[in-house]
């Protein structure tokens, strides 16, 4: 994390080498048939300056930006309006309406043969009432550039199913993560360390072993698993007003289905996940793509 150089915001910032051309990073930010790849579920791009990116998750989120600058293959700049109590589901208000102006500034050079990412998100407040929001843009964009390399350096020009359940027990974040863990009465869980830190999907019939790629309890976990044809697991835990929490779990998966049919591992996911969490299948909120 960075302070910004205006007294009166703050900023967070992210930077990555990326083993794939220039070129191949500014398509996966600016094209939309790429940028639904490794972030967003739906995307729409109106290029160069003055132009708009609108990032979408369904009917769940929405996330409109204005581009301030377009310089291709070196440097995005996008700018959108945001009160410290924002609606998330459609971030992008008028500035009339918003406190902030907040920038996403995504900086593009060549390195070792690939690329350097930089990306700096500014404008959040100084204030108390801004940490939550920082904080969870700082994590965020370290688990979705993670999904930019992963998908660049792993699946490029490959279509990407995205599947992500979410839930909101009464729980705090430390207590919902622990809850993951398998029981020991029954076995039943998501996610399991044995003795030697090595870590496992535990999901009953759909075993498999996870190679961490963030691991920031009670956070995130950010992981490949590499018996579904490399595809990657995010699992992560926001606070909520009255000390509860909305877990989440994204699953990004390329070319291929994963072992069991589809469509009942999801179910076995989602039935894990809420189990562990005392909270209804119903009562769950899926989105996918």
């Amino acid at each position: 994390m960075t302070e910004s150089t205006d007294a009166a915001t703050r900023s967070a910032e992210t930077g990555l080498e990326i083993k794939a051309p220039v070129d191949a990073v500014w398509s996966a930010l600016t094209e939309a048939p790429e940028i639904v790849r490794w972030f967003a579920l739906e995307a729409d791009v109106t290029p160069g300056a003055g132009g708009s990116v609108v990032w979408r998750w369904a009917d769940a989120y929405r996330w409109q930006t204005r581009i301030e600058i377009w310089e291709p293959a070196r440097r995005l700049a996008l700018t959108y309006n945001q009160t410290k109590n924002s609606d998330h589901r459609d971030l992008g208000g008028p500035a009339e309406t918003a406190g902030h102006e907040m920038v996403v500034d995504f900086q593009i050079a060549s390195h070792a043969g690939g690329t350097w990412l930089r990306c700096v998100h500014s404008g959040f407040g100084r204030d108390a009432s801004w940490d939550d929001e920082l904080e969870g843009v700082r994590r965020g964009w370290l688990a979705e550039l993670e999904s930019l390399r992963h998908y660049l350096e792993h699946h490029r020009g490959k279509e990407r199913r995205s599947w992500w359940a979410f839930v909101r027990p009464s729980l705090p974040a430390i207590e919902a993560w622990r809850a993951l863990a398998p029981r020991a009465s029954t076995g039943e869980g998501l996610i399991a360390t044995d003795t030697l830190g090595s870590i496992q999907l535990a999901v009953p019939g759909l075993e498999a072993d996870l190679m961490p790629v963030r691991l920031d309890p009670p956070g995130d976990l950010v992981a490949r698993i590499p018996a579904w044809n490399d595809a990657m697991l995010r699992i992560w835990c926001d606070p909520q007003p009255g000390n509860g929490s909305m877990i989440s779990l994204f699953l990004s998966h390329y070319g291929n289905r994963i072992p069991q049919e589809e469509e009942a591992a999801r179910a076995r996911l989602l039935g894990a996940l809420t189990s562990a969490l005392g909270v209804r299948v119903e009562d769950a909120t899926v989105l996918e793509a």
